[in-house]
């Protein structure tokens, strides 16, 4: 089954091209760079933890990058455990202890808080610190990028409040404005990336009684918003094949099986370079018209001189991406990784005494470590494209 993930190429974009201007929007999405070995960690609040919200941002990345090594690991707020047990607030708790982080080696965090912070403090109004959580986020972000974590950092999102007939925000919402520019001017000054998931959405349609939560089109849209401003750019692969002489040279694929039949060249291709584009070059072709059959059905028309100059074959790569069993195994990550989270900061009764309690602890680590790594074989493997059959034939006039 076939991912549904919409695809952004940027190839004109800088790398991590961050506006200098004090407030200035990005004109183009920001490209992040996806190295080999990439480790990913997600922190995330809500409403991006809720059911209706579709995993789209770690389905992208393992499609596109698991080939490389990538792994993903999502981190609630809801599960960053404080001394009092599991807290619902993102407080100085996770500045004093990053172990919920820091245990899964990051490579690039990605922090998209959502409105849990203000739904949190919401019955402490109007003596809640609007200051606060600026002052929280500023000092995560530095502790990150001092240990050369790169950082994507979203903005708050907005929670209900909009006047249709005052076309704005009512008090206390409107307060949060003025942490999305804090955000921005954070992420200037650590050199994250930034990404502004509020001042598009401030009239979005939120559902509950509260007002907080998003609906599915609302997170399609939100998901939408964010590949506008992120662009994390796959190398993809080159497949050129002589027709003459039957030669075939791949970059981040495998042609195999390579045959001509009269005027028509067929051969197997294996992408091994993740969901993305695979560009498929057959030169010294007679001149003419020729249909492309991809898995015995016609996917492109196409003359000699375009086929030599090289297409796009990407758009034809299936594999078990967003399927069932895919999904499935997505959310048994999130558990085991919810499971990592918690371990290292698990703390015995006062009137308890174990003399191996770490060495318990340690086994417990390693075996989550072990379920984890099995999961990501298996999403490797099940994100892998499938070999497609493909033939280069003349058009009958």
């Amino acid at each position: 089954m076939r991912s549904q993930l919409p695809f952004l190429i940027c190839g004109l974009c800088a790398l991590l091209s961050i506006p200098s201007v004090k407030g200035e929007e990005p004109k183009s999405p920001q490209v992040v760079p996806i190295a080999e070995n990439e480790r990913v960690v997600h922190l995330v609040g809500q409403p991006f933890c809720h059911v209706y919200c579709k995993p789209n941002l770690e389905t992208f990345l393992v499609t596109h990058f698991a080939c490389r090594g990538l792994v993903y690991r999502r981190v609630p707020m809801t599960y960053i455990p404080t001394r009092t047990g599991l807290s619902r607030r993102f407080t100085a708790e996770l500045l004093k202890d990053m172990s919920a982080l820091l245990v899964h080696k990051p490579t690039i965090v990605i922090i998209q808080p959502g409105n849990s912070e203000l739904l949190t403090q919401f019955r402490s109004y109007p003596n809640y610190d609007f200051d606060t959580y600026p002052k929280v986020l500023d000092s995560l972000v530095q502790k990150l990028r001092a240990q050369g974590i790169r950082v994507i950092l979203c903005s708050t999102i907005p929670m209900g409040g909009f006047s249709a007939s005052q076309s704005k925000l009512v008090s206390p919402y409107d307060r949060l404005a003025g942490w999305v520019t804090a955000a921005r001017e954070i992420s200037l000054r650590h050199g994250a990336a930034f990404v502004d998931q509020f001042t598009e959405a401030v009239t979005w349609k939120m559902i509950s009684s509260r007002q907080e939560y998003y609906a599915i089109e609302e997170h399609e849209k939100s998901w939408a918003l964010f590949l506008k401003q992120i662009c994390f750019e796959p190398d993809g692969s080159r497949i050129n094949i002589r027709a003459d002489s039957l030669e075939a040279k791949a970059e981040g694929a495998a042609v195999s099986d390579v045959k001509r039949d009269g005027g028509t060249i067929s051969f197997q291709l294996r992408n091994s370079a993740g969901a993305g584009p695979v560009r498929l070059a057959v030169e010294r072709l007679p001149a003419g018209a020729y249909s492309v059959m991809i898995g015995g059905k016609e996917a492109f028309r196409k003359t000699a001189e375009e086929l030599a100059q090289g297409l796009d074959v990407g758009s034809a790569l299936t594999s078990q991406a967003g399927s069932k069993d895919f999904l499935a195994e997505i959310d048994a990550g999130h558990a085991a990784t919810e499971a990592l989270c918690s371990i290292p900061q698990f703390r015995l009764p006062s009137w308890v005494k174990l003399s191996d309690f770490e060495e318990q602890k340690n086994a417990a680590l390693r075996k989550i470590e072990e379920e984890l790594s099995a999961h990501d074989a298996k999403l490797r493997t099940m994100v892998a494209p499938a070999t497609m059959s493909i033939t280069v034939q003349p058009v009958m006039k």
